[in-house]
């Protein structure tokens, strides 16, 4: 998954592309052409007497999206600006009272590309801790239950990452030959798949399974949070 992600995955700004005088260019370069060349005719109207309303808003707007697209180029540097630092003055912040942690967030705030760069390197080496990681929310929806133990949970975690990590892998070819269906896949395919998965595995009801379905969604998502901490705690050291 790591692999396909990496060399065939979606790219910020690919969906920017314009047409240039007949030349398609994609993205950040297109529109600063395309400023450059409303700017031209800017300068001749201006030689020539003629207002310049029309084209001056259309600059304007070729502008504010650049700046959003130079903002997107580098999303590491929005994410990571408040990290390691108490909220205050209506400013994000990202805090921990643990000192280890905030530190490494700092440090991954002073050098955000170096913290990226060692989250890819090591995501694919760490991917098992996702295991013992999801597996105690698993333990959760059954705390009482004697007849499930942690074997029980430990298989239907790593049968359950297996599949989502084949469908992202699937999800992100079929994005690239031209078949849009990566949002949709991973908004409606993941919770069909754990109802599933759940009321088959455990033998339970409709309305068992449907609300640990909620539940697994949730502890999925604070599993990723607590995976993408140990990642830069690992990548620290």
């Amino acid at each position: 998954m790591f692999a396909v992600v990496k060399n065939f995955g979606p790219e910020l700004g690919r969906n920017t592309d314009v047409d240039v005088n007949g030349k398609h260019i994609k993205g950040l370069k297109a529109n600063q052409a395309e400023v450059r060349r409303l700017e031209g005719l800017r300068s001749q109207l201006v030689r020539e007497g003629k207002p310049t309303d029309a084209i001056d808003g259309q600059i304007e707007g070729r502008k504010s999206g650049i700046q959003v697209m130079e903002q997107l180029k580098d999303p590491t540097k929005n994410i990571m600006e408040g990290a390691g630092k108490k909220p205050k003055d209506g400013k994000p912040g990202i805090y921990s009272d643990i000192p280890a942690i905030n530190d490494m967030l700092a440090r991954a705030r002073d050098n955000p590309q170096l913290a990226l760069y060692q989250l890819q390197s090591n995501a694919y080496k760490f991917a098992w801790l996702l295991i013992p990681i999801s597996v105690p929310f698993v333990w959760l929806l059954f705390p009482f239950n004697r007849r499930f133990g942690l074997y029980d949970h430990t298989v239907f975690v790593t049968y359950s990452l297996c599949f989502m990590m084949l469908l992202v892998s699937v999800l992100t070819l079929g994005s690239t030959i031209g078949v849009p269906m990566l949002a949709a896949g991973m908004v409606f395919i993941p919770p069909f798949h754990i109802f599933r998965q759940v009321k088959s595995a455990y033998s339970l009801s409709r309305w068992g399974a449907l609300w640990r379905t909620f539940a697994l969604s949730f502890y999925a998502f604070l599993a990723l949070i607590f995976f993408l901490v140990a990642l830069l705690a690992l990548s620290s050291h």
